[in-house]
């Protein structure tokens, strides 16, 4: 069953992918970028890091709720 579940992602996600990378030029061909998109791509790495470290901490937070030590944290290239 687990290996089934693990085939059909892997087709739903190549399908998916395949099809993004067929069409998706096409759709945004001619289109000029905005001021606001340019800002988000450039903010995106510092945007994820934030929300790993949100997810980290609440690993931590919870961790310590149970009783574990937090010892260190890693988030990308930070520790």
């Amino acid at each position: 069953m687990k290996t089934l579940r693990i085939i059909g992602s892997l087709l739903i996600g190549g399908l998916a992918g395949g099809l993004g990378a067929r069409y998706g030029m096409h759709v945004a061909q001619g289109v000029p970028w905005s001021g606001g998109q340019k800002l988000a791509l450039l903010l995106l790495p510092a945007v994820w890091l934030l929300a790993v470290l949100a997810h980290e901490l609440g690993h931590v937070l919870l961790g310590q709720l149970n009783g574990f030590r937090f010892r260190w944290l890693a988030v990308g290239p930070f520790m």
